[in-house]
């Protein structure tokens, strides 16, 4: 039987590659879209199983509203998957204007904060649910400052989480990516989440599913991670 999925960053490659290859199987998809339209795909089959969604990460409002209208399309939320991706454009920090760095925490750091409430929160209620924190760094070997800032801090937020909610009924996990190879990566994790976590008899928890030859942890300057 298929999921219920919500998944953010439609618009990048990674997310509209998980996006297919989630539909593919058979699972409903609630796409956020970054100030996008709220449209759905062209044929009927597809616009009941895909439905993307405009939000603005930096609105409380806006968040909480996505997730209503996600749920409004889907009917419930089984899965959400977060994508935590660097930008392409590679700067010193000092070169960073200051409305670049504010816009910068508005859009990939409170959003996601805020979205993650509003998951914590819905899954608490409903006692189920599973969040996937999808880190995706594409092979680099340094990661601009500002990426490096928020990405260098995920680790200790999932293991956070990890503690906190370990003995409740909800499930977290992480994917950790740093091959340039996007559609590999894809299909690793939408593979590793049908046919390995979700096929376990015991709920899978606080556990990070790495994929490619350097881990995220090369790229912030770190020789190993264990």
């Amino acid at each position: 039987m298929g999921r219920s999925i919500l998944l953010t960053d439609k618009q990048s490659l990674l997310g509209s590659r998980l996006t297919t290859r989630l539909m593919d199987r058979g699972h409903r998809v609630a796409a956020l879209v970054e100030g996008g339209g709220s449209t759905g795909p062209a044929s009927e089959d597809a616009e009941e199983r895909l439905r993307q969604l405009s939000w603005n990460s930096n609105s409380p409002i806006s968040v909480h509203n996505v997730l209503l209208e996600s749920l409004d399309h889907l009917n419930r939320v089984d899965d959400a998957i977060l994508l935590f991706q660097p930008s392409i454009e590679q700067k010193p920090l000092h070169e960073i204007k200051l409305k670049g760095i504010d816009s910068f925490i508005d859009q990939r750091l409170k959003g996601k904060l805020f979205l993650m409430r509003e998951l914590l929160n819905y899954f608490q209620k409903r006692q189920s649910g599973n969040v996937y924190l999808v880190v995706e760094t594409r092979g680099m070997e340094v990661l601009p400052p500002l990426d490096a800032f928020l990405l260098g801090g995920i680790d200790s937020f999932a293991r956070s989480l990890f503690s906190l909610y370990q003995n409740e009924k909800i499930h977290i996990n992480g994917f950790n990516g740093n091959s340039p190879d996007t559609d590999d990566f894809a299909d690793f994790i939408v593979r590793t989440i049908t046919e390995t976590i979700q096929e376990k008899k015991q709920p899978v928890h606080g556990k990070w599913y790495r994929y490619g030859e350097k881990s995220m942890w090369s790229a912030l300057g770190f020789s190993s991670k264990k």
